[in-house]
């Protein structure tokens, strides 16, 4: 390889790792963070098995993760019908056991998946 063939293969390599820099050094959006943007539901971080009759602060995080996630549940901090089934469905839709109570499993889906 001559002395300009290597200075042109060297030039064409850095201007690749440039052009391409952008798309693999920029970090990700923070909301696309699920576990960043749970923070933002702010109702506090207990997380109590919840069932229907449940009621406060970690009633409302479950409602608004729920809410994160697409499901379209009133954020009222009753777990009533509507959460329960908001909750079976979530489960249903991320491989867990569908029983409507918001446990163990069920909060960390919530937060990470």
């Amino acid at each position: 390889m001559t002395f300009r063939t290597l200075i042109a293969a060297t030039a064409l390599a850095a201007g690749l790792l440039t052009a391409t820099a952008p798309a693999w050094a920029a970090p990700a959006p923070r909301d696309s963070d699920p576990a960043e943007r749970a923070k933002g539901c702010g109702y506090g971080d207990s997380h109590p098995t919840l069932s229907r009759g449940s009621s406060g602060d970690a009633v409302r995080q479950a409602q608004c993760l729920l809410h994160l996630h697409g499901y379209p549940v009133k954020i009222d901090g009753a777990f009533g019908p509507d959460t329960e089934q908001a909750v079976e469905k979530f489960q249903s839709a991320h491989g867990l056991k569908i029983d409507g109570v918001v446990g163990p499993d069920t909060w960390t889906a919530l937060y990470f998946y």
